[in-house]
């Protein structure tokens, strides 16, 4: 008790009740009121500048790089988050200097606490850190589609502590930034479709490969928004006993490879029915012992 009599300069209940029937508790009340106001008033207008920003930067034609407006709304949403927090303690502690708390044995308090968090918080320091260095080195950002260890996933939220996956069956993965040693960034500035197609042997395989030239030129002018490059031909890249396997890449924008490589695929399949070109099948044989 005498602990919080230090740290509340009071005595007793009835001098709670007689400090806060006094003009000056009025005063301390109006005062707190407007600590409260004008903290909710710069979080908001803070909000708003860095949106403002983040949408100059997201419009403007002088800045056309995708890659850079995904790192803008990131630091965004970091910075927002940050203010709140920051702004939130500040108002916190000028209340408590407004109620007639002594800041002094709660700011000795806080450092033998913090001191001693710190040794059993190693992982938390660990992942801020890390996630400092992975905004600063922008190794990715919202939107970016990577693979963390087993789980891949567009990344929907992150912050200077973990990092949000959402794979493709929906499912959230909350990953500590402290916890990511290697990541397998999958839309980094440019992606690339990885086709392969199985023809028989007996095929003319220049044919095929005009047929494939062909039909990669026509997407890739029908779909100039999300081809960069022009497709490339790598060649036979194998052969197996179920005839051979010829490779096609093609340079996308961020993320549309697999859309590309799904469009070509069908296009290819609808071509090769026209022309009357047979595709490989896999035989599957059973034995049924007496």
């Amino acid at each position: 008790m005498s602990y919080l009599n230090k740290i509340f300069d009071i005595n007793s209940t009835q001098a709670i009740f007689a400090k806060f029937a006094s003009q000056d508790t009025l005063d301390a009340a109006l005062r707190v009121a407007l600590i409260i106001i004008t903290s909710m008033v710069i979080i908001k207008l803070a909000i708003i500048f860095a949106e403002k920003i983040r949408t100059i930067v997201e419009s403007t034609s002088l800045i056309n790089d995708d890659r850079l407006k995904l790192r803008t709304q990131t630091i965004s949403r970091i910075i927002n988050s940050s203010i709140v927090v920051f702004v939130s303690i500040i108002a916190f502690m000028l209340i408590l200097g407004e109620l007639g708390v002594n800041l002094a044995p709660i700011l000795a308090g806080v450092g033998v606490l913090g001191l001693a968090i710190s040794f059993g918080a190693q992982n938390l320091v660990k992942d801020i850190i890390t996630g400092f260095f992975i905004l600063l080195e922008d190794q990715y950002g919202i939107g970016d589609i990577i693979k963390i260890d087993s789980h891949a996933g567009i990344v929907e939220n992150m912050n200077l502590r973990t990092t949000i996956l959402r794979d493709l069956e929906g499912n959230v993965h909350i990953i500590p930034n402290g916890e990511i040693k290697k990541v397998t960034v999958m839309t980094k500035l440019w992606s690339r479709a990885l086709i392969d197609i199985k023809v028989f042997y007996k095929q003319d395989i220049q044919n095929i490969f005009s047929i494939i030239a062909q039909e990669a030129r026509k997407l890739a002018a029908e779909w100039a928004d999300k081809i960069i490059e022009e497709p490339e031909i790598l060649g036979v890249d194998s052969i197996d006993p179920n005839g051979l396997t010829i490779r096609l890449i093609i340079k996308t924008k961020t993320a549309q490879q697999w859309a590309v490589s799904r469009e070509f695929k069908k296009r290819i399949m609808e071509r090769f029915n026209q022309e009357g070109i047979d595709l490989p099948f896999f035989q599957s044989v059973g034995y049924v012992h007496n």
